[in-house]
């Protein structure tokens, strides 16, 4: 998940009513414009602030990838010496702020976290920079401002997400289900690859709080890792079994997944012989590490035994 910010300007009011964000594909001149280009950049689930009258009012989560489309009829009237009707155009899911968030009142923070170029916002002019529109920002700048608003309001957040990757998921199986290049066999298989991964994660969500070597609880920093792998679950059941997994960040989920290092039941962090030492500090794991977070479920140590004999680079496999 990449995190956005769009000055909205005088088309605030339709674009949130609308559900969309809307750009010309080119500037006036001719040439390409970094904060266009970004529409095609933006993917679903991504997260986008809405600044608009020198405050961001809340979030939109991209629904649908930007496609090709000419200016919506209620932007008819905004600029018509500027914008070519040439467009990009990104469906998006508004989420309104409980609590509005005034940038002017952050800036000594959004002086060190704003991007130091195509940014969306001067701290010299209180203001968002002439000619930006959507802009990306640093994960830590994201979570800086999410966090000025309430706990409840942050957990209906993650919920949000988790419905469009759900929705997205649900559009790319019906694109598979519409492809007449694949057998049947082919189909059923890429189908039920999709579905799984995505009802996996929701469920391994459910009990998983986050990664159990670095602590990470931000779900977007987070990979959906199988204990037992994926081509080796003797069923549906086990590809979407909550407990056949851990929330890693992405360096905890190689080592785990290629079997360099793997868990005891007590929690020890079991490392394989084939595992240089230098490099597995470098990737964020040490010596006599303990796994973070409650102890596992009974489930858990069962698929654990399985990782630890199967997947686990230990000496005997040598």
């Amino acid at each position: 998940m990449t995190y956005w910010w769009v000055n909205h300007r005088k088309t605030y009011k339709q674009e949130r009513q609308g559900g969309y964000l809307w750009s010309p594909k080119k500037n006036s001149n001719g040439y390409r414009n970094q904060f266009y280009k970004n529409m095609k950049l933006a993917l679903v689930g991504d997260i986008v602030f809405s600044y608009a009258n020198g405050k961001i009012n809340g979030v939109g989560i991209v629904r649908e990838n930007a496609i090709s489309c000419p200016k919506p009829k209620e932007l008819q009237d905004f600029d018509k010496e500027q914008w070519s009707d040439d467009g990009w155009k990104i469906a998006v899911t508004w989420y309104s702020f409980p609590k509005s968030f005034l940038p002017s009142e952050h800036r000594d923070i959004l002086d060190s976290l704003l991007p130091q170029k195509y940014s969306p916002w001067s701290v010299k002019k209180q203001g968002g920079n002439q000619g930006a529109y959507l802009a990306k920002i640093s994960p830590d700048l994201g979570q800086f401002i999410l966090n000025t608003q309430p706990k409840t309001w942050l957990d209906n957040l993650q919920n949000w997400i988790a419905d469009s990757q759900l929705n997205a998921e649900e559009a790319q199986i019906e694109a598979i289900k519409q492809d007449t290049s694949l057998d049947e066999t082919e189909r059923e298989a890429l189908i039920s690859a999709r579905r799984g991964q995505g009802r996996f994660r929701r469920n391994l969500q459910e009990i998983e709080e986050g990664c159990r070597l670095t602590g990470i609880t931000d779900y977007s920093h987070l990979i959906a890792s199988y204990i037992k792998p994926w081509r080796n679950c003797f069923s549906s059941d086990e590809r979407v079994d909550g407990h056949n997994g851990f929330l890693l960040s992405p360096n905890a989920d190689h080592l785990f997944d290629k079997g360099y290092i793997s868990f005891s039941d007590d929690g020890d962090i079991l490392i394989s012989s084939q595992m240089d030492k230098r490099n597995l500090d470098l990737l964020g794991c040490t010596s006599n590490q303990k796994v973070l977070g409650k102890a596992f479920t009974p489930k858990q140590k069962e698929y654990l035994a399985y990782h630890r004999k199967n997947v686990f680079r230990s000496e005997e496999k040598i």
